[in-house]
């Protein structure tokens, strides 16, 4: 997100989810779900194999 600047309200926004959804996912407290990777690659310009990548950089 930061590489976007983006923060946890736009990016709930972008994928049609609430900011607790997506802060509970960011803090690694629950899982993404598939469908919500695909909508970030979307969104970024991404392949999900590219956001894996730069997520565990």
């Amino acid at each position: 997100m930061g590489i976007h600047r983006m923060s946890g309200r736009e990016l709930a926004k972008t994928i049609g989810r609430g900011e607790t959804y997506v802060r509970e996912r960011v803090s690694d407290e629950k899982e993404w779900a598939l469908s919500d990777i695909a909508k970030i690659c979307d969104a970024w310009g991404l392949s999900p194999e590219e956001l894996i990548s730069k997520a565990s950089q």
